[in-house]
């Protein structure tokens, strides 16, 4: 009680002593301001009043400003949480501020979660442990960084102030449509990273599939929350073998009933999460869909400059195969008697075959009109994917016995006899039967899309093990290596 009375009566005599001092100070500035000696006065009194002034207003502001860790315990505490979050939010020593506009929705994990599953590179051992910060080692944040196109996680101090933690990320992450994040791309702009993070940390800690936040029926409309989350999980390397996150994401695909038609409506955008994940099926049945367009499919999206020449080189492939083939088809012949009709019937089939060919290259398959060898009615021939189709089907899918026996009665002159058209009949099923077998190879595919045999394009393309990115240790090329893959002849290599 002493010590408290002394202090209330030093203080009480500091607050005397400079209000006698501001009292002397202004009746200097009345009398004698304007001399030399006046002035001198002045400057005397002010040196002794501001250093007190000074500290006393340091030790204020240090009073009310407010620690970021302990704002986000607080919130924790005070705002209105659901039973499931905060049974989320009960345990671990990290403490994650996701939204600095929001702290009621940080979470906090498990480091040794983190440490299992992610490079852990943003947990900051603490200089000194805190015994009031209710278990929590560990602060982390998500910052804005320049260039990163996402925020990233980065550790920080415990003793963090709420002035000091830099330039947080922040999101409204409840109205997905109105996503503004500072310094971000805008196609960067639709995707919910505050959404996309919980997920990521659900995951982590091991929560049951359906309180991961995750779309788990319709695959089209969870891609841009896939995308979102395949990139954080590449981006804090998570996507090792031993990765919780490596798991969840290959039961998620295997529940997904239209995952293979969703690859083939978006492969650019399938192979970038393909690749972030390092999920080969999804990485190669991509790649698979973009190498069998290309160049008519828009490789402007694959960002790798490795993939884009991997995907180059493999449509080079695919084009000269198609070219062995079409010559293959073209030098045909048939073991027969050699009689007129027989030779007819080759030539008659083989000009079939090469009008369309023509028309493919000519035309690329748009606007072929009907000429005295086909009347195109179904459209199949007029594609090049189709027209192969027909001929490995063969029977009466292309060139029926009746059209054949007509053309080739105008050639001879005069209708074909029973006995000609018998002979006709067997040539022509020899005929269809070896074009089907050389064109074969082109109607193999790798994909596991069930309507893969209804593309517009060939996919017979298969991927080593070798072009799997994270197999060949590709790192990202720029720009330049993209422009400088191109190749010259992709105006070629159009199906």
């Amino acid at each position: 009680m002493a010590t408290t009375n002394l202090d209330m009566e030093i203080d009480g005599a500091s607050k005397i002593s400079e209000e006698t001092k501001a009292e002397q100070l202004q009746q200097v500035a009345v009398n004698g301001g304007a001399t030399d000696e006046g002035c001198e006065k002045i400057a005397t009194l002010n040196a002794e009043i501001t250093p007190t002034t000074a500290h006393s207003s340091d030790m204020q502001t240090e009073q009310v400003e407010e620690l970021l860790l302990d704002k986000a315990l607080m919130s924790l505490k005070t705002q209105p949480i659901s039973k499931f979050r905060r049974r989320f939010l009960k345990e671990g020593d990290v403490m994650v501020v996701l939204d600095r506009s929001d702290l009621s929705i940080t979470c906090r994990l498990r480091s040794e979660d983190l440490r299992r599953s992610t490079g852990a590179s943003f947990l900051l051992a603490p200089a000194v442990k805190r015994s009031d910060a209710e278990g929590v080692n560990y602060l982390c944040v998500l910052e804005v960084v320049d260039g990163e196109g996402m925020p990233r996680l980065a550790g920080r101090s415990l003793s963090t102030k709420l002035s000091g933690y830099g330039p947080l990320y922040a999101q409204n992450s409840i109205d997905a449509a109105r996503l503004k994040s500072e310094n971000a791309a805008v196609e960067t702009q639709k995707m919910d990273w505050i959404r996309a993070y919980e997920s990521f940390f659900h995951v982590l800690s091991h929560v049951e599939p359906k309180h991961q936040l995750i779309n788990r029926k319709d695959v089209h409309a969870a891609v841009p929350h896939i995308e979102a989350i395949s990139r954080i999980i590449a981006a804090e390397a998570a996507n090792t073998a031993r990765s919780a996150l490596t798991t969840a994401f290959k039961v998620l695909f295997a529940e997904y009933s239209d995952l293979w038609a969703a690859v083939a409506t978006e492969p650019t955008r399938w192979l970038a999460i393909g690749q972030n994940l390092r999920h080969e099926p999804v990485f190669k049945e991509a790649m698979v869909h973009l190498a069998a367009q290309y160049p008519t499919v828009d490789s402007r999206g694959i960002l790798d400059g490795t993939n884009l020449a991997v995907v180059q080189r493999l449509a080079t492939q695919k084009h000269y195969h198609r070219l062995s083939i079409d010559q293959e088809l073209l030098i045909l012949t048939i073991d027969a008697k050699r009689s007129a009709l027989a030779y007819s019937l080759l030539h008659y089939v083989l000009d079939w075959i090469r009008d369309h060919l023509r028309e493919h290259g000519v035309h690329h398959g748009k606007n072929i009109e009907p000429n005295a060898l086909c009347s195109h009615d179904t459209g199949d021939c007029t594609q090049p994917a189709g027209f192969y189709r027909l001929l490995d089907k063969g029977g009466d899918s292309y060139l029926p016995e009746g059209q054949v026996f007509d053309a080739l009665g105008r050639f001879m002159g005069s209708k074909l006899s029973s006995e000609q058209r018998d002979s006709t009949r067997n040539n022509l099923k020899i005929l269809k039967a070896k074009i089907s077998s050389i064109v074969e190879p082109l109607l193999k595919s790798p994909l596991q899309y069930e309507k893969r045999a209804e593309l517009t394009y060939l996919t017979n393309i298969y991927i080593e093990a070798g072009d799997l990115p994270w197999l060949r240790g590709a790192a990202t090329a720029g720009t330049d290596d993209i422009k400088g893959a191109e190749s010259d002849s992709d105006e070629d290599m159009e199906d």
